[in-house]
């Protein structure tokens, strides 16, 4: 299973770049091992890191800077790690927002109002188009329709966002990475605590509060209560028919 996780470049000079728990938890178990990684990137260079113990946090160490001088990562980069074999990863990184066809941003919705699309991403794939108008995000299974506008000076989701981020649950501060399947249409992929968020349109699922449970016990009953009804009413069908 490929599993993915993203970080932010703070500090390119820093020799170790700092793991989410959740994630190292969930790929390597608790406690974590020290163990050799290697990281692959799409130009088919290629590197060996240690994953280890600093300050009681897990952190890619011994190798790690090889790897930020080698692609010459910058300040606020984002990385996206995608697990290939357990201790292989592949490494993508976000410069300005924008990756190949992607790009990423932060819902702020409620915070700004909108939620921005990156200048870069618009220059690079829109410049010569009008944006404004309707586009689709794919997402939770389900196709929907959300209105782009330029305000101001930036491009934003509009009309028919609110109701994608309230139905799906996202919520401000989640980091969203955008991949342009054509020219009005996206995938949408959301991470929260530098994981994945697994999407579900909250209206096609059952609310918690609609589920009662039961012990074996009382389900035992209850199912003696419908035979027994059964029963009586074969009794009286013979009775009377």
């Amino acid at each position: 299973m490929n599993i993915s996780f993203v970080k932010i470049l703070e500090d390119p000079n820093s020799l170790k770049l700092e793991l989410p728990l959740s994630y190292v938890y969930k790929h390597f178990g608790r406690p974590w091992p020290r163990i050799h990684l290697k990281i692959v990137h799409e130009s088919g260079k290629s590197w060996t890191v240690i994953m280890k113990t600093l300050d009681s946090r897990p952190a890619l160490a011994d190798g790690w800077a090889a790897v930020v001088k080698d692609l010459q990562l910058p300040k606020d980069s984002l990385l996206v790690f995608k697990s290939i074999l357990h201790d292989v990863f592949e490494l993508k990184f976000f410069i300005d927002g924008v990756c190949g066809q992607s790009y990423f941003t932060y819902q702020r919705y409620t915070q700004l109002g909108l939620t921005v699309i990156p200048d870069a991403f618009i220059k690079k794939f829109f410049q010569k188009e009008n944006l404004n108008g309707t586009y689709e995000i794919l997402a939770a299974g389900n196709r929907w329709s959300v209105e782009f506008a330029k305000i101001h000076n930036c491009y934003a989701f509009t009309d028919g966002w609110p109701t994608l981020c309230e139905r799906l649950k996202i919520v401000d501060e989640d980091l969203l990475i955008f991949k342009k399947i054509d020219n009005v249409s996206f995938q949408l992929s959301v991470y929260r605590d530098c994981i994945p968020v697994g999407l579900v349109d909250q209206v096609d699922s059952v609310d918690d509060d609609e589920v009662v449970e039961i012990s074996h016990g009382q389900f035992i009953d209850e199912l003696d209560k419908v035979f027994f009804f059964c029963y009586i009413h074969l009794i009286l069908l013979n009775k009377y028919f």
